[in-house]
């Protein structure tokens, strides 16, 4: 045999190989000293199994062979899952509800127990975007629940673990997303946008203080705008698009914003 053409190559994959079924690992999650990611699995009918790898055990699954950990939120879905020291927090797409996966040192199972109450109907309530505060006591997250005769509603959620207690802590606008607690618990932020906006049109960046209520549940105090929105003060009263809203471990509070150039290419701290 010849040599081969420019641009050619003998592969040592097959064309069968390359179309075989896979995993798709992604969402790759650090917790009590292991790593977590997610994974989609083709050979069982695309359902994404939770992974913890450590040096001692390598890779152990921490669902149920059955449990399936996706969110159709907004259809297509999105921070399915959150994992803390012996406990995966995760929506199950079966019902919609999340559930508690707890896990030992070597991955084994037990039991998971419901941390949302059950759907009126089959997953009609989806959640999304999941957090846990500092002290692991509550879960945040986005709710998506159906109107009768109009759009599902987003609202930005406080769930207590210890007995699945939610409170609302932000609606009104179309889409709510990306909740964020800082390093010492005291702040949320979150985006939000509202039709007929895109998130890469114009989204809001939202900040507020964290307090607990009369009834002992997670909630916000004095809401604000810091960056984007609509009339975006940083734009002269245009559309500004925020995204990737982080905390340092200093309290700053950094995002991205195509307010200065129309590029989401300058990372600045909110004020």
């Amino acid at each position: 045999m010849g040599s081969p053409e420019p641009g050619h190559w003998p592969s040592p994959l097959s064309a069968r190989q390359v179309a075989a079924p896979g995993s798709r690992p992604s969402e790759v999650q650090v917790a009590d000293g292991a790593l977590f990611w997610s994974e989609g699995r083709a050979a069982e009918g695309g359902r994404v199994a939770i992974v913890r790898w450590t040096p001692e055990d390598g890779a152990v699954d921490v669902v149920p062979a059955d449990a399936d950990v996706r969110t159709r939120v907004n259809e297509y879905g999105g921070g399915a899952w959150r994992v803390a020291p012996g406990v995966l927090y995760a929506s199950a797409r079966s019902d919609g509800r999340v559930w508690a996966f707890p896990f030992g040192p070597r991955g084994a199972l037990s039991a998971p127990q419901p941390v949302t109450a059950a759907c009126p109907s089959d997953a009609t309530i989806r959640y999304a975007d999941l957090q846990l505060t500092p002290d692991g006591g509550t879960l945040l997250c986005v709710r998506e629940r159906p109107v009768p005769g109009a759009e599902a509603l987003q609202e930005l959620v406080a769930i207590r673990l210890s007995d699945g207690a939610v409170n609302i802590l932000a609606a009104g606008s179309s889409f709510v997303a990306d909740p964020r607690v800082s390093v010492d618990g005291s702040m949320l932020c979150w985006l939000a946008w509202s039709h007929p906006d895109m998130p890469w049109d114009a989204s809001a960046l939202w900040v507020a203080d964290l307090s607990a209520n009369a009834a002992g549940l997670l909630d916000i105090d004095d809401p604000r705008v810091v960056a984007g929105g609509r009339m975006a003060p940083e734009n002269r009263g245009g559309p500004v698009s925020v995204s990737d809203a982080a905390w340092g471990d200093d309290g700053a509070l950094w995002f991205a914003s195509d307010g200065l150039n129309g590029y989401w290419n300058a990372m600045v701290p909110a004020g």
